[in-house]
């Protein structure tokens, strides 16, 4: 529901119809060396035969470092098919815990993993706040980026 939410806000807002959220998407690098099912990809359209990567969200569901191997081949494979030299950018998310890795071609950076769901929320709701406002602040970021 975020992605969907954050895609289709950015979307109406910045009149940005090139910009796509699709399911299962399967990332296959140009030698064919890599590849996987993510479970979320944002794309930018820039015309029928040239599409760039832009975010990849990897789910796991009782671990975010089950997914983080297979997210990072995804960020290497996107950088080298967009190949325009750009910063690519992915989730790995439990649902309840995020945390953001980008890649610049030679670098991977991993944020500190942030809890979006909380016990207690009702009593947190400050912290709550905080946490879901800085992964909608990123998204939002990575989409203006384009």
């Amino acid at each position: 529901m975020i992605l969907i939410t954050m895609v289709s806000y950015y979307r109406r807002t910045m009149h940005r119809y090139d910009i796509e959220l699709t399911r299962e998407k399967q990332i296959i690098s140009k030698d064919k060396e890599f590849g996987g099912n993510m479970e979320f990809l944002v794309t930018q359209i820039i015309n029928s035969a040239n599409t760039r990567y832009l975010l990849v969200v990897e789910a796991k569901r009782d671990s975010l470092g089950k997914g983080l191997t297979q997210l990072l081949l995804a960020l290497k494979s996107m950088w080298n098919i967009n190949d325009d030299h750009k910063m690519v950018y992915g989730f790995v998310t439990t649902a309840v815990n995020w945390q953001l890795v980008t890649y610049d071609g030679q670098t991977w950076k991993l944020s500190d993993s942030s809890t979006i769901l909380l016990g207690n929320m009702e009593q947190r709701e400050d912290q709550w706040l905080e946490n879901n406002t800085q992964l909608l602040d990123a998204i939002y970021t990575i989409l203006s980026s384009i």
